[in-house]
């Protein structure tokens, strides 16, 4: 919770209840005044929270409706997923404590780098969040009590064209495609194959994001490099662009890969191959947040010390 002097007399409360729900408050009078209205709607606010009849439901139902209303996952995360069910089982979800998880986090540390625990504990967090917004679960997220060790700076990876062509050099139709659209849109390997015809507007040049992993819809303009790469694929009235699925292209490019003698590349890396690119040709971060989906700039920031120039 914060308390924060607006103007002479004006006070803005800041806080997170033990929901993880944000408050926000302005107050006018005398900063005593203000501390003291901070303390009742805290306390007031907890209280109904605490007054609420805790749903039982085990971790393993929470997962389940997380993972059906999330079918697009990567495999990457759908491992996370089960190894996350493995671990606590059928416990219910009012006895998985902050404790619990910290203890959890820390053994998880012995055996694992930072960066993998906090991933392991970012679908965590995803799962009870989106539990609590559709009203499945009705307590705290425990992972908020965890404290999580800072991780490495790392430097972001990027293809270059070279790489690019090499790769796609009589490589299938299907993996060109798919490759080419992640480096000409930005958009993320779940999003491309959750695609549909129904939300690419090839007469207007924009491709309609329903399915991402902010939970926000966006749109993507299309480069004349990428609208070549949809009319190659061959526009259709409805039904999935990307006609193999997911495990069959995830096999087929690792083959790919390694028949080229280019398995240092990662899918991944596209996303920030375009945004890479994108800054150097533009240089505007607000207008690359909203090509990525990223919630907060704070994400986007990652591509500021790359000069356009």
């Amino acid at each position: 919770m914060s308390l924060t002097q607006l103007a002479a007399g004006k006070y803005l409360i800041d806080w997170r209840d033990s929901l993880g729900k944000r408050h926000r408050k302005k107050v006018s009078g005398s900063k005593k005044y203000a501390q003291e209205v901070e303390l009742i709607v805290k306390q007031k606010r907890e209280n109904e929270i605490l007054s609420r009849k805790i749903v039982k439901i085990t971790f393993n139902e929470l997962a389940d409706y997380y993972g059906r209303a999330h079918s697009g996952q990567t495999r990457a995360a759908q491992w996370t997923i089960n190894l996350l069910k493995a671990h606590f089982g059928s416990m219910q979800m009012h006895h998985i404590t902050g404790g619990h998880l910290q203890h959890y986090y820390n053994n998880l540390l012995q055996t694992h780098k930072s960066a993998t625990c906090n991933r392991y504990f970012a679908v965590l967090g995803a799962i009870i969040n989106y539990a609590i917004r559709q009203d499945k679960w009705n307590g705290r997220n425990p992972c908020l009590a965890v404290h999580k060790k800072t991780e490495k700076p790392v430097q972001l990876a990027t293809w270059s064209e070279q790489e690019l062509n090499a790769l796609l050099k009589g490589a299938q139709p299907g993996i060109r495609q798919v490759v080419l659209c992640a480096y000409h849109s930005g958009m993320s390997r779940s999003e491309i194959f959750a695609l549909h015809w129904e939300n690419v507007d090839m007469k207007e040049g924009y491709i309609h994001i329903l399915t991402s992993p902010s939970g926000k819809p966006r749109l993507v303009p299309m480069s004349k490099r990428l609208k070549k790469v949809f009319i190659d694929m061959g526009p259709k009235p409805s039904g999935p662009v990307v006609q193999i699925t997911l495990r069959a292209f995830e096999c087929a490019f690792k083959r790919l890969k390694a028949k080229k003698k280019l398995s240092h590349l990662k899918f991944r890396d596209l996303r920030h191959t375009f945004a890479t690119n994108f800054r150097m040709r533009n240089g505007d971060l607000a207008a690359l947040q909203g090509l990525l989906g990223h919630t907060s700039l704070r994400m986007t920031n990652r591509y500021a010390h790359i000069n356009p120039e």
